[in-house]
């Protein structure tokens, strides 16, 4: 069956319908290999910062005390930071990584190293890197409790795909995210009309937990100079 993504191009594979779980996993080209890392060689990826709001203390605890039981069940996707050095930045995989440093840092040197990390050797534009992650944490965090962050991630994986190398349409973006994530059509809908048509003060006022996520829609049907009105 014709895949539904196919215009999504990747320096010269193409995604297909699961794509960007399997990215998430670190199973789908593009080309790469597993190495054993020593953790402190890998780095944060400051583009997930948004998503990082999401994680406690007690669930990076729990997730730690899961690993220690049960193992590291799936592995880190990184890429070079450099092409000589041995360093490596996140692509997927930052709460697992932050439980193995919290294991670490309390005196258990099992996971010093982290086996089976997923090497993205295949070079990358800056943009797809962040589709990936995108990618990867819409899918794998079941696509956000948090509206805030949810709301931010869609209007930017939205942005990317627009861009090099996928240059999809708005329509087919979201289509490609509706395919790829637990996220309904019409909440992407809604998620990017608040993101480009809600007044910045009012986004504020959502953001920060003063206005109800209904209420900033009501807001929506207001004229611009309204919305202006009703922020001040």
């Amino acid at each position: 069956m014709a895949s539904k993504l196919d215009r999504l191009q990747k320096k010269g594979f193409k995604v297909n319908e699961a794509a960007l779980s399997k990215i998430a996993r670190g199973d789908q080209e593009p080309g790469g290999e597993y190495s054993e890392i020593n953790i402190n060689d890998i780095e944060e990826n400051p583009d997930n910062a948004l998503y990082r709001e999401l994680d406690t203390e007690e669930d990076i605890a729990l997730l730690a005390d899961d690993i220690r039981r049960a193992g590291l069940l799936h592995n880190l996707v990184v890429f070079p930071k450099t092409r000589v050095g041995g360093k490596y930045v996140l692509l997927s995989g930052e709460r697992r990584y932050r439980a193995l440093n919290y294991l670490q840092a309390r005196g258990d040197a099992k996971w010093n190293t982290v086996k089976n990390c997923r090497v993205v050797t295949t070079p990358l534009s800056d943009n797809e890197k962040k589709v990936m992650l995108l990618s990867a944490n819409l899918q794998v965090r079941g696509g956000f409790a948090n509206e805030m962050i949810r709301r931010k991630a869609v209007a930017e994986l939205v942005s990317c795909l627009q861009a090099e190398p996928y240059n999809l349409t708005a329509a087919e973006a979201k289509k490609a995210i509706k395919e790829a994530t637990p996220i309904n059509g019409r909440q992407i809908d809604k998620d990017l009309s608040i993101e480009k048509n809600l007044n910045e003060g009012l986004k504020d006022l959502l953001d920060r937990g003063f206005v109800l996520r209904s209420e900033a829609e009501s807001f929506l049907r207001m004229t611009p100079e309204e919305q202006r009105i009703a922020a001040q």
